[in-house]
């Protein structure tokens, strides 16, 4: 073998073991990436989740407060209708 050839065939070697060291590289930078993605899936659904809940307690909450307006607004009718008559 000359020097050309035997030189030649060095740095291929060592491309191909570099382009496989990069493919692996790769491939857990994807694997990572995935698993990162179905972590951070979970913990939205988990906020979400989350948040439902306290939007249902504030719904709630707003709910009865106008109830509870609504019922004090009627048992005082009947005040309020005679201080508007008395007005007139």
């Amino acid at each position: 073998t000359s020097f050309w050839s035997a030189a030649s065939k060095v740095p291929a070697i060592s491309l191909a073991a570099r382009a496989g060291d990069i493919l692996r590289n790769f491939e857990g930078a994807d694997e990572r990436l995935s698993m990162r993605i179905g972590e951070s899936a979970e913990a939205l659904a988990a906020r979400a989740s989350d948040l439902g809940r306290i939007f249902d307690a504030a719904d709630q909450h707003l709910i009865s407060r106008i109830a509870e307006g609504s019922e004090a607004l009627s048992s005082r009718a009947s005040e309020i209708a005679r201080i508007f008559d008395d007005a007139d």
